[in-house]
């Protein structure tokens, strides 16, 4: 799934998301820097898994402090580069929101777990040093699908999301007000290509032919699959107010 625009443009990226006020000409090698710090990140991660550091890796989830409205954007921050954690923020977050039927809780809670979600696979990164292409309209579905292909298995992250959305009982574009647009972006992202690839559609050519049978399915809803729902409704909320994966999202037949 890919994108960009030849025009001089600025993109956001805030606490909630991934991109803030900078020029797109300092985006790719930013996202750069942040690949290589997390990249140390991650090497602290494999090191605090093997050894001595194989209890605290196995007790983390009772480690982290119970999650609330109050406490889950700072948690969810703190889990880039660490998909273990990020998994575990994620979970706690779900059942925050199924707990709460605040709408201003809910909010919070549904913005810091896409947050957590997203950090569960390396889709983030791969947009990040991919961004000026997947944003071209130039781009083919195929390559894009290609280039984001290095994501790897984002089943987990999509399972994440899913039951993110349940429990904040997420039913239109009206549910998600307030939140990144980068967010919901990379959640619609990662639901299709889940979904592709539990049917077993691995290669850029064989997603290219689901999302074409996927744009046909979008003149009846009745069949479409759960992912392909929501994916739908996350694509909406970007779209509704803009953002600079909104490129990338029409490339891929999400609105």
């Amino acid at each position: 799934m890919n994108f960009a625009k030849k025009e001089h443009f600025t993109a956001d990226v805030s606490t909630s998301g991934i991109l803030r006020r900078v020029p797109a000409s300092v985006l790719l090698g930013t996202g750069l820097l942040l690949m290589a710090a997390l990249a140390s990140c991650e090497a602290a991660g494999t090191f605090f898994s093997t050894s001595w550091g194989t209890g605290l890796a196995r007790d983390e989830e009772r480690l982290l402090p119970k999650v609330n409205a109050g406490n889950a954007l700072e948690l969810a921050a703190d889990t880039a580069g660490d998909k273990k954690k990020a998994k575990v923020v994620a979970e706690k977050i779900r059942g925050a929101l199924e707990k709460t039927n605040n709408p201003a809780e809910r909010n919070t809670l549904l913005k810091a777990g896409l947050i957590a979600a997203g950090n569960t696979s390396d889709l983030v990164m791969v947009v990040l040093a991919n961004l000026n292409t997947l944003r071209d309209p130039a781009e083919t579905p195929a390559s894009i699908l290609g280039k984001i292909g290095g994501a790897g298995d984002v089943q987990a992250s999509a399972a994440l999301i899913s039951g993110l959305l349940d429990a904040g009982q997420v039913k239109s574009a009206g549910d998600l007000q307030g939140l990144a647009q980068d967010d919901l972006a990379l959640a619609a992202l990662t639901l299709l290509l889940a979904d592709a690839q539990s049917l077993g559609k691995m290669s850029p050519g064989e997603q290219e032919d689901y999302l074409r049978d996927f744009e046909q399915k979008k003149q009846n809803s009745g069949l479409l699959t759960d992912k392909q729902r929501k994916a739908l409704v996350l694509a909406s909320a970007v779209v509704q107010n803009g953002g600079p994966l909104t490129d990338l999202l029409g490339n891929l037949h999400l609105f």
